[in-house]
């Protein structure tokens, strides 16, 4: 597996290696479909990059998506990922990755997990009052997995990004949907990364079974 940076900017030969890598991960022996959906950076000049190296250099986030890769799977269940696709020099890396499944168990109003604590796991929060959120908290294994999943730092090709966490189950049309944000995990030293879609779909399973 590679490191989710690459040294262009195509829309078709980037997201033609990110479905090599998502189809290596999840262990699929047929080609992935996905969809590109344009982003909000615009075109790429001098000048915009060298407004970014100096964000970044200053401490600012120097994020700009130039575009999404949207992949709706079918195994091992049906779940959507979403790649933002971020500028960085001439070429891109992979930012916040978006995951989304819909739960076999319904819910009443929405659960949440708490923003990253310097000491100790953090927790799910119940916006309604209901106990679906004390299941989960009463799982050490569903607590450690959604802290590991839900990551706001990353480094990407030699680059620091941070994302706010966005980890979320809601009651969907009386279905319960999980909705949840990370970034690209290294591992290897750092000369890999991992999307950790595998991990995604294994905490989905553990939520399903708790609720």
């Amino acid at each position: 597996m590679g490191a989710l940076a690459y040294m262009t900017q195509d829309q078709q030969k980037v997201g033609a290696k990110v479905e090599e890598h998502l189809r290596g991960e999840l262990e699929a022996t047929a080609p992935l479909p996905f969809e590109v959906e344009a982003g909000d950076a615009g075109k790429t000049t001098v000048g915009v990059i060298a407004k970014e190296g100096l964000s970044l250099l200053f401490g600012g986030r120097g994020e700009s998506r130039l575009f999404s890769l949207i992949f709706n799977l079918q195994q091992p269940r049906l779940f959507r990922a979403e790649f933002h696709m971020n500028r960085q020099g001439i070429g891109c890396h992979c930012g916040s990755i978006l995951y989304s499944t819909k739960l076999s168990k319904p819910i009443k109003g929405s659960i949440s997990l708490e923003d990253p604590k310097m000491f100790g796991s953090s927790k799910f929060v119940d916006a309604d009052g209901a106990d679906a959120a004390a299941k989960l908290n009463a799982s050490k294994e569903i607590l450690k997995a959604a802290n590991n999943f839900a990551r706001v730092k990353a480094n990407i090709g030699g680059v620091d990004i941070t994302a706010p966490r966005f980890f979320k189950i809601a009651d969907q049309d009386g279905s319960a949907v999980l909705v949840a944000a990370t970034l690209p995990r290294s591992y290897a030293m750092g000369f890999k990364m991992s999307t950790d879609a595998k991990e995604f779909v294994h905490l989905a399973e553990l939520i399903e079974a708790a609720l």
